[in-house]
């Protein structure tokens, strides 16, 4: 089984979106039915703008598919492994090479949460560990957690206090060498 996840930690098998004129990730869930052979494809990509890049990153190998070139990506994986794996990538900025993928950090590094966790896909130069600091900001912008992390290339997830107020925040990832911040949702 295959499906979206919401960032209010709603599972969708369909998902509609509204037009968009930025880049937006869409975290996906996949159920394998034990380890094997598997084959994620997308239909009817004509239907978007011209221009629009659709990637499928495999954060567990580093992996971006350009689903425009090739509609389809398959991956060996079992259940254990599939989990918060997977995110469909949008752009109405054209992307024109994996170097420049490698090089846009909005798109190598992001970040959500779903619950209480918040998942930073990391993808560093190395596999070695990276410290940084990890601060969430209210809508106003004042700081109300600040703390420091271990990141590793891949996907790593951090829980909050469950007792942490719902609403919408922004995360800000400082490493040595780079800065990614994105907005979500805390539920």
């Amino acid at each position: 089984m295959i499906y979206t996840k919401g960032y209010n930690g709603t599972n969708y098998s369909l998902n509609f979106m509204p037009d968009f004129n930025s880049a937006f990730i869409i975290p996906l869930g996949i159920e394998p039915k034990g380890q094997g052979n598997y084959t994620i494809s997308i239909d009817n990509l004509n239907s978007f703008e011209q221009g629009t890049q659709v990637f499928l990153e495999d954060a567990s190998t580093g992996v971006w598919q350009d689903m425009i070139a090739s509609n389809s990506y398959t991956v060996n994986m079992g259940n254990s492994d599939a989990n918060n794996r997977f995110f469909l990538h949008f752009s109405g900025n054209a992307i024109t090479a994996s170097k420049d993928i490698e090089q846009n950090e909005q798109l190598n590094n992001h970040i959500y949460c779903n619950g209480n966790t918040i998942y930073i896909s990391y993808l560093g130069k190395s596999n070695a560990e990276s410290n940084a600091t990890l601060h969430i900001y209210d809508n106003v912008g004042r700081l109300v957690i600040s703390k420091q992390v271990a990141l590793n290339k891949g996907l790593q997830q951090f829980e909050i206090p469950s007792d942490f107020a719902k609403g919408s925040y922004i995360v800000r990832v400082e490493t040595k060498d780079k800065v990614f911040t994105n907005r979500t949702v805390i539920k």
